[in-house]
């Protein structure tokens, strides 16, 4: 039985994780199954890019990822089966595939016809969990639905540099209200300059860069590598989310002299 990784916008205040959880262990008992996480912003395919791109690596080399992050549930929107070498991830056509496009090896289109009783809202429960049960028990991807070439792509959130500044996009703000960009470390820190400031709408806070959150008086803020890969906007032991009004999806311009 191979590994089942979850990734959903869920939250755990509901009873959807936790029965969409049930439904594959009461088909599947001996599957063991991870929670990557459950808190992607609610219909935010771009935080879920980001959770599924930094999560990716570490994930077995040989489970089954589903990421039910699925603001067209009900509609005509397809549920993709991608193979990745020995992984497979079952996700909506809504372009969360292109944060993992280059990993792809092939891609189907799940026959959802085989699901007989579908609440029109909780794919989740009635598809997802019997697929993802399915391919984890070694079924083919070919006896699960039909090979596609075109589906929906998002382009995975990046960066534009100019003389002075970098423009990128919040992907995630996480527990402590650290805010990753789309900046990856290797750009940044490549840079001799010394004084920034991170702007958005209504926003021009002065930072300084860190290389640990400790690094940060109070009320600083700071730069630093994250360890996902990115840049993140971080205070010492506060949320800069919370504190200047960031949330993700926002476009953020870090200028410097």
């Amino acid at each position: 039985m191979k590994p089942v990784a979850l990734i959903t916008d869920f939250g755990t205040a509901d009873h959807y994780a936790g029965v969409m959880k049930s439904v594959i262990k009461t088909t599947a008992p001996g599957v063991d199954v991870i929670d990557i996480t459950h808190g992607v912003k609610p219909f935010s395919i771009v935080n879920a890019q980001f959770i599924l791109d930094v999560s990716y690596p570490y994930i077995s080399p040989d489970g089954v990822v589903a990421v039910v992050v699925d603001p067209g549930v009900g509609s005509g929107r397809a549920i993709l089966i991608a193979r990745a070498g020995g992984r497979v991830l079952v996700m909506p056509d809504n372009g969360i595939i292109s944060a993992v496009i280059d990993r792809i090896d092939e891609v189907y289109e799940a026959d959802t016809m085989a699901y007989t009783h579908v609440s029109t809202t909780f794919h989740g429960r009635d598809i997802f969990a019997p697929l993802t049960v399915k391919l984890a028990s070694g079924a083919r991807c070919a006896d699960l639905g039909r090979p596609v070439t075109t589906f929906k792509t998002r382009p995975y959130p990046g960066y534009t540099v100019s003389s002075n500044e970098i423009a990128s996009q919040i992907l995630h703000i996480d527990h402590f209200g650290n805010c990753v960009t789309s900046i990856p470390v290797e750009t940044f820190f490549t840079s001799s300059a010394q004084v920034f400031t991170v702007v958005k709408k209504d926003l021009a806070l002065p930072t300084v860069t860190c290389a640990t959150y400790t690094d940060l008086y109070n009320d600083q803020a700071g730069l630093l590598p994250g360890s996902s890969g990115y840049i993140e906007l971080s205070m010492n032991q506060q949320s800069p989310a919370s504190r200047y009004g960031i949330d993700i999806e926002d476009e953020v311009v870090i200028r410097y002299e």
